[in-house]
């Protein structure tokens, strides 16, 4: 087992807020501010504070650290294909790679070698891998775009498709191939201050410490600004009441309930506490008690008047009488049809009306008065007539009796009686009197009531106003309607009982103060209201107060949980029992192999904020450390040791990347790296990208060294983007048969150019040709003429090659051939080529064959002579 693993498992008993740490410790060496700010909000909630955002915990899977390798199954990576949204790479293309032995891909630097990178960082395993992945940034962007890519892999000899997008858990199976950078590099050795290297999967642990430090300092901080401000509460704190003890006490066992409860007066209580104040303030109670009763009395006697004129002009009495008058319009109009028989007979106009009645029934009260006349109507023809004293004939009887009849009937009765009740009730509502009497004492008694004030006013108003509009809409000769009375304003006779109530009780109260044990009572009941007010004004700062008690207890939880003394223990045990003297063996080993003498390396394990280091030692006199010494190329040197060593260590068989990994180094240096790395390609897979064409060629001599036969991928721009891989060295890095094939290529070119009639193009394609198969014969040289025995690319002459060369005169006559050819159209100024033909297609083809063909006459002659 791994210190990764040993590590992951250990993580799962850790909070969570620890183990996202530790999820993200494994992808970047130090986390960004946002790292922070999730780490922080996890640590928070976990003590219940609650977080500014949502935060969903990571955690460090098996999956992500691979299980150990040994026994276990192989994975070879054969291929990286379909990228989606990576840099400006081009999408939906395959980088193939060699499943065993070594892959050496170039690319110029912006061809797209970081991006193919940067997915290997993220997918697979790297100290770093900190580097954000963004999409094209020359392209319009895509909504939801998320850098994606397939891969292709062997397990045990199987094949298998893995799937991976960034920001999700990876394939285990790629956790097994490891990754090497110029970032990793920084990561692999430690140069600020004591240039340590740490095992990996330790310097997590060192991270998950250094962040639990940068915790502790803000949770310290922010419990300065916690810290509850007990001043405002002095004063309160020291009165004996109920709120008073609760301030004296507020911490965060405090209920918020119990702060609302006391620090809410309601208004009786907020009444009640002006009442104790002026009752208990009061010089001469008994003679205030009676003046409150009289100005009580008073109020009482107006709410009678109230009700008295409220109940003559109420509702009710309005619609009755507004009903009886129209019972009595339905009597009158009965009453008149049946009086509308008198026009049969000639009547006069308007006899059977309400004065004709009254005229009629003066005549009988005349007839009853006198005794010279029969008994109305009963009247004789010889009888006068009571009104005109004249005989009034047997006609003018039998109309009397007619009439008569008609008064004494139903009809008229029941109009005379409707007539009558309609009446009185107009009288009774119109002519009450309806003044409330609410004079200037009542004004001043009302002092400090003005809403009662203005409510006496208008209903006195009102009440004149409706019973105008009353006598309005029952007399049918004045316009007016009953929808037309206006409604009584609300009526104030609660509100003025109240306040008599509340004088009474006043009274009453001036009375009982002058008690001695009555008025203790209200002294204490005073006390204890007077203190809620004062909580009711802190109430908010108490709730806060309370709020910060409770944050500070949390904080509290929180400081103690950022201790790292679990961290370094954790360290300890994995240096003893993992990180043991073989890893400073295998590191002495790398680093000698590299060639990077006078550097000692010591085990030198601490528990200071769980850093665990071996320490790297330089051998000088005068003391000096190596980041004062050491170059960059040398630290650079340092780290791949490193990391090779931590390949070595982990005995396993996944293979690995590197990315540029002789940046920074000396020619050198990137032999003795060649070397190491081609070695290393003889029992696994690696892969190197490199922009360094000098070092590409000493890798791939070093790997011929071995008998390896690596893969040469060259990454191109192309119109679809960057990125597009071809199965090729570049032409400065070709051997000279590869070459040839890269000229018959371009010389297709020119003869499609020539076929369009794109004579600019053909000749500037022909002239890049000529250069090229100059170059080729350079080569041609070293490699074919001489047998590699001198290679600009490589250092030193191997003068052993020298035994197969033999020099023939059409050697020189060939080479001498093919460059004069060649310098016809290269080497002279831009004039001189101007006025140059340039050959056709065909004779293209037969100078690059001339090339070849003296290739392979060399090399039949040379094996024929080791036959």
């Amino acid at each position: 087992m791994t210190i990764l693993n040993e590590i992951q498992k250990w993580a799962e008993r850790l909070p969570a807020w620890q183990q996202h740490a530790v999820a993200i410790l494994y992808e970047r060496r130090r986390p960004e501010q946002e790292d922070l700010e999730a780490i922080y909000t996890l640590l928070l909630g976990s003590k219940g504070v609650p977080g500014l955002m949502e935060i969903e915990p990571r955690k460090l899977t098996q999956e992500q650290v691979g299980a150990a390798q040994v026994g276990e199954r192989l994975v070879q990576l054969t291929a990286v294909k379909n990228l989606q949204h990576v840099n400006a790479l081009a999408p939906g293309k395959t980088l193939a790679l060699a499943p065993t032995g070594l892959t050496g891909i170039y690319g110029d630097n912006g061809a797209g070698k970081s991006g193919y990178n940067r997915v290997l960082k993220r997918a697979c395993r790297a100290r770093d891998a900190k580097e954000r992945i963004r999409p094209n940034a020359y392209a319009p962007p895509v909504q939801g775009s998320v850098a994606s890519a397939e891969f292709e892999v062997l397990v045990d000899g199987e094949a298998v498709g893995l799937v991976w997008t960034d920001g999700q858990t990876s394939p285990g199976e790629l956790s097994s191939i490891a990754i090497f950078d110029s970032h990793c590099a920084r990561a692999y050795v430690d140069n600020h201050g004591d240039f340590s290297y740490i095992p990996y999967g330790l310097d997590i642990l060192e991270g998950l410490a250094k962040v639990c430090a940068h915790l502790k300092a803000r949770i310290e901080h922010e419990l300065v600004a916690a810290q509850p401000n007990l001043e405002p509460f002095a004063r309160l704190a020291q009165s004996p009441t109920a709120a008073g003890l609760l301030a004296k006490g507020l911490s965060a066992k405090t209920l918020p309930e119990d702060i609302e409860k006391l620090g809410t007066l309601k208004a009786g209580e907020l009444e009640r506490l002006e009442s104790l104040v002026r009752t208990l303030a009061e010089a001469d109670p008994k003679r205030r008690a009676a003046e409150l009763r009289l100005r009580a009395s008073r109020v009482e006697t107006l709410v009678g008047r109230i009700d008295t004129s409220a109940a003559i002009v109420a509702e009710a009495k309005v619609e009755e009488l507004q009903d009886l008058i129209s019972r009595s319009d339905k009597a009158k109009a009965i009453s008149q049809a049946v009086a509308q028989r008198f026009s049969d007979v000639g009547s006069v106009e308007g006899t059977g009306s309400e004065l004709w009645e009254t005229l009629f029934k003066a005549a009988r009260g005349f007839c009853a008065s006198t005794g010279s006349l029969k008994a109305f109507p009963e009247l004789g023809a010889n009888d006068p007539c009571p009104l005109c004293q004249n005989p009034i004939g047997d006609t003018g009887a039998a109309r009397l009796r007619t009439f008569d009849e008609f008064i004494e009937g139903e009809a008229a009765q029941a109009a005379t009686a409707a007539r009558r009740t309609a009446g009185s009730a107009f009288k009774a509502l119109v002519d009450a009197p309806l003044n409330l009497g609410f004079d200037e004492t009542l004004v001043h008694d009302l002092d400090g009531h003005a809403e009662l004030i203005a409510a006496c006013e208008a209903l006195q108003l009102a009440l004149h106003a409706r019973s105008a509009a009353v006598r309005r809409a029952a007399d049918p000769s004045v316009e007016g309607t009953w929808e037309q009375v206006p409604a009584l304003p609300p009526n104030p006779r609660d509100d003025l009982l109240a306040v008599a109530k509340t004088w009474n009780d006043a009274a009453t109260q001036l009375d009982q103060s002058q008690n001695a044990a009555a008025r203790a009572a209200m002294e204490k009941e005073l006390a204890e209201l007077q203190a809620r007010s004062q909580l009711a004004d802190l109430k908010s700062t108490a709730l806060d107060t309370v709020r910060k008690f409770i944050l500070s207890g949390q904080l509290a939880g929180c400081l103690t949980a950022t201790s790292t003394t679990a961290i370094s223990r954790k360290s300890t045990e994995l240096m003893n029992t993992m990180a043991t003297e073989e890893v400073a063996a295998a590191l002495r080993q790398e680093l000698k192999a590299l060639g990077i003498h006078g550097i000692n390396v010591e085990l030198q394990p601490s528990s200071a904020r769980a850093k665990t280091t071996f320490k790297l030692v330089l051998n000088s006199k005068s003391g000096a450390v190596p980041e004062e010494i050491l170059s960059e190329g040398e630290q650079r040197a340092i780290a791949i040791a490193a990391f090779l060593a931590e390949v070595k260590l982990g005995n396993g068989r996944g293979g690995i990347v590197f990315d540029d990994p002789v940046s920074s180094l000396d020619h050198a240096r990137r032999e003795l790296v060649a070397r190491r790395i081609a070695a290393e390609a003889t029992h696994r897979q690696v892969v190197v990208f490199t922009h360094d064409i000098y070092f590409l060629n000493v890798l791939m001599y070093e790997a011929a060294k071995l008998e390896l036969a690596p893969k040469t991928l060259t990454l191109n721009e192309t119109p679809e983007g960057f990125g597009v891989a071809e199965e090729t060295l570049p032409f400065a890095g070709a051997t000279v048969a590869q070459r040839v094939g890269m000229l018959r290529n371009k010389q297709v070119d020119c003869a499609r150019l020539h076929k369009n009639g794109d004579k600019p193009g053909y000749r500037r394609l022909t002239l890049e040709l000529y250069s090229d198969l100059r170059m080729s014969w350079e080569r041609g040289v070293e490699e074919v003429l001489f047998n590699e025995a001198v290679l600009r690319f490589r250092k030193g002459v191997e003068t052993n090659r020298l035994k197969q060369v033999t020099i023939e005169p059409e050697d020189i006559a060939a080479i001498t051939s093919g460059m004069a050819k060649c310098s016809n159209f290269t080497g002279h100024d831009g004039a001189m080529v101007a006025n140059v033909a340039m050959p056709p297609p065909d004779e293209l083809s037969a100078d690059i064959s001339a090339l070849e063909d003296w290739r392979k006459s060399v090399m039949v002659r040379r094996n024929a002579k080791r036959a």
